[in-house]
């Protein structure tokens, strides 16, 4: 393309772009287990492995935008990382619970994702006002296809947002409303992503976004399928209750995992439990003086 039509963006960008993908190497590593007693909250194995997919996605959509450091894709790959750490960056300051400040590695989840949003959002700030690079013509099928794709996307990223255990329990394996939210900045990345692209085309955007796509699919997919997923015995469950089928051990491994709340959570529940029995044995011994008083009395 033109340099005209398709300006560069300044090296700062592009050394940023690198200092993300080391931090994205991190997390690719979820897939495989191998951060994950260091992640900031607890994660179980269908939902560690799903993150290191989407993470390892990233990646390689960062080191698109290193190769080509230009508004084409750099337009795309801002915008999806701004809505998702826009989302996630809410989503995880409304559940401060999840996380254990005294470690740090909810301090540098923080830090990271607070830095992505003002650099994103400043760069997208100072290109407000360019236009899109010169697209290509797409065919009268993916004209159709492409906003019927970010409408769903959308309304399903909204929904986990919104009403996480509502969306959320139709979710390939059991999430609690945490996760749901995190999830939903995907899904809503995505259908940015989507509708910026199906407005304009450029071959650059058109191939970053393909590609995103497509390694999100298959390393969920992947992650799903894995035999490597069984349950650890501590889930409550019969012993082997779940060593068939990766969707059994998903299953069974993530409800011992995701539907255990943070200690403060747990500790707030018991506190409510214990209350509510002492209000009836307080009532009921109540009911039973009286009750004996009455049989007492001629």
């Amino acid at each position: 393309m033109p340099t005209s039509n398709n300006p560069p963006f300044p090296a700062a960008l592009r050394l940023f772009s690198g200092a993300v993908i080391i931090v994205l190497i991190v997390g690719a590593g979820l897939f495989f287990a191998l951060v994950k007693p260091r992640w900031p909250w607890a994660v179980t194995p269908f939902n560690a492995r799903f993150l290191g997919g989407f993470y390892t996605a990233e990646m390689v959509v960062m080191a698109a935008l290193v190769v080509w450091n230009r508004w084409s894709p750099g337009r795309l790959v801002l915008v999806m990382a701004f809505i998702f750490t826009v989302i996630v960056s809410v989503v995880s300051f409304i559940n401060l619970g999840y996380f254990d400040f005294r470690r740090k590695a909810p301090w540098l989840w923080f830090l990271v994702y607070l830095a992505s949003v003002a650099v994103s959002g400043l760069f997208l700030w100072r290109a407000r006002a360019r236009p899109s690079a010169k697209g290509v013509t797409l065919n009268p099928a993916w004209r159709g296809y492409m906003p019927v794709e970010s409408a769903i996307l959308g309304l399903y990223g909204v929904g986990l947002l919104l009403f996480p255990l509502t969306f959320g329990s139709i979710w390939p394996w059991p999430i609690d409303a945490f996760h749901a939210q995190v999830y939903s900045a995907i899904f809503l990345a995505g259908a940015g992503g989507i509708y910026l692209v199906w407005r304009s085309a450029p071959r650059e955007e058109l191939l970053v976004l393909g590609l995103a796509q497509f390694l999100i699919g298959l390393l969920a997919i992947l992650g799903i399928a894995s035999p490597t997923l069984r349950c650890t015995g501590s889930t409550g469950r019969r012993p082997g209750h779940c060593a068939g089928s990766p969707f059994s051990a998903g299953s069974a491994s993530a409800a011992s995992s995701n539907s255990t709340p943070p200690p403060g959570i747990l500790a707030r529940n018991r506190h409510h439990r214990l209350q509510r029995r002492l209000d009836f044995q307080v009532t009921s011994g109540a009911s039973c003086r009286v009750d004996c008083h009455r049989r007492k009395t001629p």
